[in-house]
């Protein structure tokens, strides 16, 4: 009754030693774009790219509501969007990977599943706001509004989470789950996430 499922990654945006993190709520878009108009690797300008839930776990709703599944509409149902958006960076806590190999790390991921802190099980605090939240760096580097990388930590290598849950499945159940992988560039590396943030909304409406 309490199973989640996540998209992690490691997404090196060419050199990765410069990249930002953020999520758009709006659209289950997690992505990665770059702290500068220069990037090592690229030149200029940097693309930006992410990870979408275009058709995330069923679970019952409304008799008017649908859900996407097996290609077909299931009515009754809806699918779940991104419930929980996390980051890590290397080696500052609380955003720090969880620990391999051991039960710790076990718990600290189902944590981060459920939008909270790993190692603590505390609520994420936007600092921003002060408000509690499960969708941490939400805010919108175009505008320079809301909880953006860069406020707590330099630029950096970033990891990043996207998970949707909770759900029930029993033995023998089946989910569908479909994640897309987006790219896009633009003139400079916010208008690269422009051009991200329009090519999820096309793709989400063919899909």
């Amino acid at each position: 009754d309490s199973m989640y499922f996540s998209q992690w990654s490691d997404p090196d945006l060419g050199n990765p030693s410069d990249d930002f993190a953020g999520c758009d709520t709006a659209l289950s878009l997690g992505y990665i774009y770059n702290s500068t108009n220069y990037d090592a690797m690229y030149g200029f300008p940097p693309p930006a790219a992410g990870f979408d839930f275009f058709q995330g776990p069923i679970v019952p709703a409304a008799p008017g509501d649908r859900a996407i599944f097996d290609g077909q509409y299931k009515y009754g149902y809806k699918n779940l969007p991104m419930t929980s958006f996390n980051f890590f960076t290397a080696g500052a806590a609380p955003y720090n990977d969880p620990q391999l190999g051991s039960y710790n790390g076990t718990v600290q991921w189902y944590n981060l599943m459920r939008g909270l802190i790993g190692i603590s099980g505390e609520q994420y605090i936007d600092p921003t706001t002060g408000q509690p939240t499960h969708y941490v760096l939400s805010g919108d580097p175009l505008t320079n509004s809301g909880w953006r990388d860069g406020m707590l930590f330099n630029a950096g290598d970033r990891r990043i989470v996207l998970s949707s849950g909770p759900f029930t499945m029993a033995d023998g159940d089946t989910q569908e789950v479909v994640v897309a992988e987006l790219a896009a560039q633009g003139i400079d590396r916010l208008s690269s996430i422009t051009a991200l943030r329009s090519a999820d909304r096309i793709a989400q409406e063919m899909y």
